[in-house]
Parts: C-alpha cells; sequence; structure tokens
C-alpha cells in the first residue's frame, strides 16, 4: 500500500511540477486517457507515468485478488458489528 501510495504521488507531483493539473485518479482509464490527449504531456514524461501506472496497476490486483481470498475464508455468520 505504501508503494502504491509513493506511485500516486509521484505521478500527481510530476503532472503538477510541469503544470498540468489533476483531478481524481490519474492513472485510471479515465484520467489516463485526458492526459494522453494533454498538449502539455511530454515523452520523458509519459515514460515516467507509465512506470508508476504500471505498478499501481500491479498493486491493485494483488489487492483484489486477496480481498477475494480473504472474503471467501471469512465464516458465514460473523460476529455483529463485523463485516467481510
Amino acid at each position: 500500500m505504501a508503494d502504491r501510495g509513493r506511485c500516486e504521488a509521484r505521478g500527481k507531483g510530476l503532472l503538477c511540477a510541469q503544470g498540468i493539473e489533476v483531478h481524481g485518479r490519474w492513472w485510471q482509464l479515465k484520467g489516463w486517457l485526458e492526459l494522453q490527449n494533454d498538449p502539455r504531456l511530454k515523452d520523458w514524461m509519459k515514460e515516467q507515468l507509465i512506470g508508476w501506472r504500471n505498478k499501481i496497476l500491479s498493486a491493485e490486483e494483488e489487492q483484489r485478488v486477496l480481498r477475494e481470498r480473504i472474503e471467501a475464508l471469512a465464516p458465514a455468520i460473523l460476529p455483529k458489528g463485523v463485516g467481510t
């Protein structure tokens, strides 16, 4: 989670430093497509962002798989006040 957060912050920081304002999650499909159409996005920036984006997406997939495994192992009846 910490590594993912660093990648998110590095990408946003790079974009901000170059005058590109992003709202929300820049690495998700909608934000990523918007960035690709921004004329201020240079090739050297894109290289950095692609690396960080790949790390973020990889971490998200790993977390999704782990969540599914944990939820599958949870007992059917949970104590009151405890969710999956």
